[in-house]
C-alpha cells in the first residue's frame, strides 16, 4: 500500500473471497478467449498433447550382453537337489480356566470361543 500522506486517501482492498472471484473471472475469460481463437497463444506454449510412455525399455539398453547371457544360462552345477519338508507344530492357544478370565479371552479369540463351554481334559 502506498502512503500518500493524506489519512483519508486509503486504498480500498477487496475481501479475500472477492479477490478469489476476480481471479476466477479473469482466468475464465482468458480461457474462453483462447478457446475461441481470438487471442493468439503464447509463443512458448505447447498445443500438442503427448502421451506418457510407460513401456519398459529393451533389455539391451539396461544390461550388457554378458549380463544377459549370465542371467539366462543355467549354471554348470551338478549338485543333486533334494526336497525338504518341515512340519511345525500348530500353535494352540491355551484356554483359560475361570469365569472372569474366560470371557475376555473368548472376546479376543472369537473363532475359538466355543472352547470355554467344553470341559478341559489334560489327556494331551
Amino acid at each position: 500500500m502506498v502512503d500518500t500522506g493524506c489519512p483519508k486517501a486509503r486504498k480500498r482492498q477487496l475481501p479475500p473471497l472477492g479477490r478469489l472471484a476476480a481471479v476466477a473471472l479473469l482466468a475464465a475469460g482468458s480461457t474462453l478467449a483462447l478457446a475461441d481463437g481470438k487471442v493468439p497463444a503464447p509463443a512458448g506454449s505447447a498445443t500438442k498433447v503427448h502421451q506418457l510412455d510407460l513401456s519398459p525399455p529393451p533389455l539391451n539398453h539396461v544390461f550388457t550382453r554378458e549380463q544377459i547371457q549370465a542371467l539366462t544360462t543355467d549354471p554348470d552345477d551338478d549338485t543333486p537337489t533334494e526336497d525338504v519338508m518341515i512340519k511345525s507344530p500348530i500353535y494352540q492357544s491355551p484356554v483359560p480356566v475361570g469365569q472372569f478370565v474366560a470371557l475376555p479371552w473368548a472376546l479376543m479369540h472369537p473363532l475359538e470361543a466355543w472352547k470355554i463351554f467344553v470341559p478341559i481334559s489334560n489327556d494331551d
